[in-house]
């Protein structure tokens, strides 16, 4: 079982999407990934209801999905994922839907979640 201790959450911020604007979903700076199968989530803004889908991305490469939680409108502060403790990966990705999940290459926005356990 992984259980993430003492793991840090190394985040770059990468928007996705045909139209930009200030309204665009977006992460927040992101710090921590909990000793209890979880992450927090600073904050994630939408301009509507969706998901946030956290996938194991090793290789570089959307794999398994980890966990998911909704989201509603606007600003979601500290959101907390439950994480798969089956899936053991020090490299995460969390994705943004406003809408119905789909394809993570055509979602609203994404952020890429390194887990140091050495720290």
């Amino acid at each position: 079982m992984n259980t993430f201790m003492k793991a840090t959450a190394v985040a770059a911020t990468l928007a996705i999407g045909a139209t930009a604007s200030f309204a665009a979903p977006n992460f927040g700076f992101q710090t921590r990934v909990s000793d209890d199968n979880s992450i927090d989530l600073r904050l994630i803004n939408t301009d509507a209801e969706g998901f946030v889908v956290v996938y194991d991305y090793s290789g570089g490469e959307f794999g398994e999905v980890m966990g998911m939680q909704p989201l509603a409108a606007g600003a979601n502060p500290d959101v907390t994922v439950t994480l798969d403790p089956a899936i053991q990966t020090a490299l995460m990705a969390a994705v943004v839907y406003t809408g119905p999940v789909t394809n993570p290459m055509e979602a609203d926005a994404w952020i890429e979640l390194e887990v140091d356990e050495d720290m």
